[in-house]
């Protein structure tokens, strides 16, 4: 009985062992993972690649390739190549890995475009009526009249301003002639009150120049026009806090980066003010991205970005609470 009970298990075995509808293992593979992304931009003329390569056995090098041509290598962690590119053109990165063994990892296709600088901005100015959020806009009341564009006091362009509201620079080739300010996070700090500013804050290029735009409006309605965004406000403790976004225009004359922080004294409190912030030669939006206790006479944080706050609705700019 136990040996036919034997008998009956080997050919069980056999059975599955000959079983052709039984898929082969696949072979396991040592060859190095990689993954490619880029750093926080700091040049917007420049990026900064990092591979991040996982492997079993040491990694000998990494080479990096744009648009299927060879950039070069890195054989020491971290793995970092820089590359110069322009505005408005896509490019596609690939990183490959190779450990000691010969064998390979290839990264996924990574993208990058950097934006050119602004040719024209067009705005749809509102009645504003309010500044607690949700705040109201209604249809520009103001009839037609005038857009003007000044840069260090100066006109750049005016624009018909139609009775809708709505209004077009066109910007090319269009730079100020007068206002420069060195490149630097300081030269954004407009509000008045805002002094004895310290901290990392810093210019990709000590040599840049910069202007700040102003819009003004004339017509039925008239004073300093902006893209306004008003957003809910919390409680801290026994102080209201006021959110807003406000846009502004301003020239480089060249691509630069403003990163890091300040920290401004405001009376018993004080101003954080953070950048991160890449300007392509000409014209950019930026926004203010303000916080603000009721009654303070001065933001407790203001960070400074890319664009214009979104929906873009133009405003006469009301005193901020």
């Amino acid at each position: 009985m136990i040996k036919g009970t034997f008998s009956l298990l080997a050919a069980g075995l056999l059975l599955v062992a000959c079983d052709s509808t039984s898929a082969p293992r696949p072979p396991v593979s040592y060859a190095p993972e990689v993954t490619l992304n880029s750093d926080p931009v700091t040049d917007p003329q420049r990026v900064d690649l990092r591979a991040t390569v996982t492997a079993r056995d040491a990694v000998e090098r990494v080479a990096f390739y744009r648009d299927g041509k060879l950039l070069g290598e890195d054989r020491e962690a971290p793995y970092t190549w820089t590359d110069r590119i322009e505005d408005g053109v896509t490019y596609t990165y690939q990183a490959y890995a190779y450990d000691v063994a010969g064998r390979r990892g290839v990264s996924d296709y990574y993208d990058v475009r950097q934006s050119p600088a602004l040719e024209s901005v067009s705005g749809q100015l509102y009645d504003f009526t309010s500044l607690t959020a949700p705040a109201e806009v209604k249809p520009w009341s103001g009839g037609a009249g005038t857009a003007e564009l000044l840069a260090g006091g100066q006109s750049v362009q005016k624009a018909p301003l139609a009775a809708d509201g709505t209004f077009t620079f066109d910007l090319k080739q269009k730079a100020p002639q007068s206002g420069w300010l060195p490149a630097t996070p300081q030269s954004l700090l407009t509000l008045p009150g805002l002094s004895g500013c310290q901290g990392t804050a810093s210019s990709s290029d000590p040599a840049a120049r910069l202007v700040l735009g102003q819009v003004k409006v004339s017509a039925g309605k008239s004073g300093d026009a902006a893209p306004l965004k008003v957003l809910p406000p919390t409680q801290a403790g026994n102080a209201q806090l006021n959110y807003f976004s406000l846009g502004t225009l301003v020239y480089a004359d060249r691509a630069v980066s403003l990163t890091g922080r300040l920290t401004c004294p405001a009376g018993q409190s004080r101003t954080v003010v953070d950048f991160q912030l890449p300007l392509q030669k000409g014209w950019n939006k930026v926004t203010q991205q303000i916080t603000k206790p009721s009654g303070a006479a001065l933001p407790s944080q203001i960070s400074f970005a890319s664009n214009f706050p979104q929906p873009e609705q133009w405003v006469l700019v009301p005193q901020l609470p």
